[in-house]
């Protein structure tokens, strides 16, 4: 982890957390992949009413036996939008409220596609368990709502001795959250086999 520039075209480089900074890596294409978190919206009496966040939604503060009777999202993103489609569910009122001309606007447009395994996330978190579920989750999400979706895993690679103890690291986060199939190959044949556009430097990678 850490923080990455671009250095020439189509290079980049990577400081990482530790101070340290990584080889100059070249490639046609680089995704840009960004997270997000709620914004508290400054409405007159919303502090006094009483709000729940993405965050929280599921959190201590959900009813065991039913939720409320009416409810109003605050944002028509992949995350308000599948709330209001879950909430649907039961024998209650969902308002969707969205300030723009459409729904999916804001950074859900601009959303890579990625469907993350787990294995990044810090273990015994609310984050880690749900993407974990989430990603199982999706299969039958993309069917139900018609949405293109393929699998085809991912490479993380390492091309030095460094990167390959990130990915042992990254290997045992990832099977403390559950991730199902997750291995470390460290056979560059197979790797070009997977992959035969993967750089000839990598040594190893998480698939």
């Amino acid at each position: 982890k850490g923080i990455g520039e671009f250095t020439a075209e189509y290079t980049m480089k990577v400081k990482l957390n530790t101070g340290k900074e990584t080889e100059e890596f070249k490639s046609k294409r680089f995704v840009l992949a960004s997270g997000a978190r709620a914004i508290i919206p400054p409405i007159p009496g919303l502090q006094e009413t009483g709000y729940l966040t993405s965050r929280t939604f599921f959190g201590e503060k959900f009813p065991e036996k039913k939720p409320w009777d009416s409810l109003i999202i605050i944002g028509g993103g992949i995350i308000g939008t599948l709330i209001a489609r879950e909430l649907a569910k039961y024998q209650l009122t969902v308002t969707l409220i969205e300030k723009e001309v459409d729904v999916a606007f804001g950074s859900t447009k601009a959303n890579s596609g990625i469907i993350h395994a787990g294995y990044d996330d810090q273990p015994h978190t609310t984050k880690a368990q749900l993407c974990v579920r989430g990603n199982k989750l999706w299969p039958t999400l993309a069917q139900q709502l018609h949405i293109p979706f393929t699998q085809p895993g991912s490479l993380v690679i390492a091309t030095n001795s460094e990167g390959y103890a990130s990915l042992e690291a990254l290997l045992q986060r990832g099977k403390q959250n559950h991730v199902p199939s997750l291995q470390l190959i460290d056979n560059p044949r197979i790797l070009q086999r997977r992959e035969p556009h993967l750089t000839p430097h990598a040594i190893a990678a998480l698939y």
